[in-house]
């Protein structure tokens, strides 16, 4: 899995990106076909020094999104890592979903 570390509006720090690095490569647990994954984190000084991560995961049919704002980095990493693996969750049951509708199929073809 090729991994991705953007930050907009501030430099992040090495500590944040190792966190984000092997916080996305856990996911490979819930589904192991993610071809790329890109962690963004931006800050807003306008509104009230809002942080927020964003995980862009690149499937093979599929690309997921999840964000969150928080008042903390690690905060919204987490809540956004919380939100991938329930739609990863879900992509991977509808795949299997779909390769048994194939089988079905193919057996009943024989």
């Amino acid at each position: 899995m090729n991994i991705k570390i953007t930050s907009r509006h501030f430099k992040a720090n090495d500590t944040l990106k190792a966190r984000a690095i092997t916080s996305v490569e856990n996911l490979e647990k819930y589904f192991d076909g993610i071809i790329k994954a890109e962690v963004i984190f931006s800050f807003d000084k306008t509104r009230d020094s809002d942080k927020t991560a964003e995980i862009v995961l690149k499937l093979h049919a599929h690309v997921l999104r999840s964000a969150e704002t928080s008042d903390d980095f690690v905060k919204s990493l987490e809540v956004a890592l919380k939100k991938m693996e329930k739609q990863l969750l879900h992509a991977k049951s509808k795949f299997r979903e779909k390769n048994k509708k194939i089988l079905r199929k193919v057996k009943l073809q024989e």
